[in-house]
């Protein structure tokens, strides 16, 4: 598992888990700048995606917050394969590690696809859910294929 991977005690904050702290967001600042700032004070676990997109845009986002878009990511890797939250979720978190967030993609994705097909019902025992499933996994691998195969040339 990714938790296992990165050492990520979702018990901690962001703050605690990077050492750092954004500081207290100013009186005049916009409610979305005022929220990020006061997740860095919040347990990993108790932040969704959709705060994880608001921390990164506003640049506190560090290693713990990149993790944590990645345990997103494997927690339900179908709906973020093919819904809109893994398309808003994934250049966010490439800003704030401030690398180009096509390349982050698709190393992201390869990584995800991967854990995916692990996670593909035994076709056996609901073969319904592995056919649907399987064809997600299928259609995002071989956008990723595209895309690698027209950068290596």
């Amino acid at each position: 598992m990714l938790a296992d991977r990165f050492r990520i005690d979702g018990n901690l904050t962001p703050c605690e888990l990077d050492g750092s702290d954004p500081g207290e967001p100013g009186r005049y600042d916009y409610a979305d700048i005022q929220e990020a700032h006061a997740l860095a004070h919040v347990p990993l676990w108790l932040i969704d995606a959709s705060q994880v997109k608001l921390i990164f845009d506003y640049g506190f986002g560090g290693h713990s917050t990149f993790c944590l878009g990645l345990l997103m990511l494997e927690r339900d890797p179908f709906r973020f394969v093919e819904g809109s939250v893994y398309g808003d979720l994934l250049p966010s978190i490439a800003k704030g590690l401030g690398v180009g967030a096509d390349k982050f993609r698709i190393e992201a994705m390869l990584a995800l696809l991967g854990h995916a097909e692990a996670l593909l019902p035994d076709p056996a025992h609901d073969p319904t859910r592995f056919k649907a499933q399987r064809q997600i996994v299928d259609s995002a691998r071989a956008a990723v294929n595209l895309v690698l195969a027209a950068e290596s040339d």
